[in-house]
C-alpha cells in the first residue's frame, strides 16, 4: 500500500466535502492510512448545555374584510346599427374594400365569404395515409384508397399504387435472387 496517495485523498475530501456518497473502498483505504501512522483521533470539545428557544408572540386574529358590496349596475343592451353592404354586423365601423374582418373589432364580415379550398366535405386528407400501404403493403393501399377517395382521388390512387409496388417489387427481388443462387452449381459444371 502506497503512504498517503494526496490525489486518492483530493478526490475522497472533495466527495466528502460536496455531500456525495463515500464509497466502501475509500472508507477501508482511510482506515488503513489512519492505522498506519497509528492515528488518534482528539477528544470533541465539550458542547454548549441547551438553551430553550425564545417565547414565541401569542397568535393575532387577521383585521376583519370589508362586507361584499355588489358590482355597478351594468348598461343595457343595445343592438349594433344595421348592417350595410361597408359596415361591420357587429360594431357598425366601416369596412373599407371588402375585407373579412373588421379593422375597429375584430369580428367577421358576413358578406364577404372566402372560397373553400377544398369544395368536398372533409378538407384534404393527411399525409399519414401514405404509411398505410408502405407498412401494410396492398392491404394498406386498399384501405387508404376506400377511405380518402371521396376526398382526394389522385391521392387515393397513388396510395393504391404504393401497396401494390410495395407487393410485387420485394417477391420480385427474392425471386431473382433465388434464381441466381440455383444456377451457380450449374456455372460449375460448365467450366470443366
Amino acid at each position: 500500500m502506497k503512504v498517503g496517495d494526496k490525489n486518492k485523498l483530493k478526490v475522497i475530501k472533495a466527495r466528502a466535502e460536496q455531500g456525495r456518497i463515500t464509497y466502501q473502498l475509500d472508507i477501508k483505504y482511510v482506515e488503513k492510512l489512519m492505522a498506519y501512522y497509528n492515528y488518534n483521533e482528539e477528544p470533541s470539545p465539550p458542547q454548549k448545555p441547551y438553551q430553550a428557544p425564545p417565547p414565541q408572540k401569542p397568535y393575532q386574529a387577521p383585521p376583519p374584510q370589508k362586507p361584499y358590496q355588489a358590482p355597478p349596475p351594468q348598461k343595457p343592451y343595445q343592438a349594433p346599427p344595421p348592417n350595410t353592404s361597408n359596415s361591420c354586423s357587429s360594431c357598425g365601423a366601416q369596412i373599407i374594400d371588402n375585407n373579412q374582418f373588421c379593422i375597429e373589432c375584430g369580428a367577421q364580415n358576413t358578406s364577404v365569404q372566402p372560397p373553400p379550398q377544398y369544395p368536398r366535405q372533409g378538407g384534404k386528407p393527411s399525409a399519414a395515409w401514405w404509411l398505410l400501404p408502405i407498412f401494410f403493403s396492398l392491404v394498406g393501399g386498399i384501405i387508404s384508397w376506400i377511405a380518402i377517395n371521396d376526398r382526394d382521388p389522385r391521392m387515393a390512387k397513388n396510395t393504391l399504387i404504393l401497396g401494390i409496388v410495395l407487393t410485387v417489387l420485394p417477391g420480385a427481388v427474392i425471386m431473382v435472387i433465388a434464381l441466381g443462387i440455383a444456377s451457380i452449381p450449374y456455372g460449375f459444371d460448365m467450366m470443366r
